[in-house]
């Protein structure tokens, strides 16, 4: 079930959820400042696009450039062994059916996952960062609510504003979803 919040916090959200957990993977890891506000002693980041990571604000972590779909092999044995994983602004540059895999494969590796994606149609088709025109920063799939009811997650939130300035679109909010794997 969906719940509507208003002036949402993502940024406690993130820290009180994620801290408390020795690694964590970042799935589209972007400029890696989410893994540099965390505790975990140790933090793993997989970005697909170069500039990103050669231009990462943070950088004491394990940097890894690839597609986040296939991070079982692009981090080798460092994934093991981890309990939480993050993606944040990450889920909508994937095709929903890859997604939805993907979700799929975390379930089953990961004891905890967070997602933060944009609601409803929010195009991005160009460059933001100001490091090229990247393929990666398309959105290739939209989420509305009943989309995130079938990922299954434990808790799904939405906040109606958030992103409202960015974004004109009238299916517009964000999600803050997190799955715990059941005992």
């Amino acid at each position: 079930m969906i719940q509507v919040v208003k002036n949402f916090s993502f940024h406690d959200w993130f820290l009180k959820e994620i801290n408390g957990f020795d690694t964590v993977l970042d799935l589209g890891a972007g400029s890696f400042n989410h893994l540099g506000e965390i505790e975990a002693k140790v933090k793993i980041g997989i970005e697909m696009f170069r500039p990103y990571i050669d231009n990462a604000i943070f950088k004491d972590c394990h940097m890894f450039c690839g597609n986040m779909i296939h991070y079982r092999d692009l981090t080798g044995y460092l994934w093991q062994g981890t309990k939480a994983v993050t993606l944040f602004d990450s889920l909508e540059h994937i095709p929903m059916p890859f997604a939805f895999k993907l979700v799929s494969d975390l379930k089953e590796d990961f004891d905890k996952i967070l997602i933060m994606s944009p609601r409803g149609y929010v195009y991005q088709d160009k460059d933001i960062t100001g490091l090229g025109n990247d393929e990666g920063q398309t959105h290739k799939s939209f989420w509305f609510n009943e989309d995130f009811e079938r990922l299954g997650m434990t808790e799904i939130l939405v906040d109606e504003d958030y992103h409202k300035d960015e974004h004109p679109w009238p299916d517009k909010g964000c999600f803050f979803a997190k799955w715990i794997k059941p005992i």
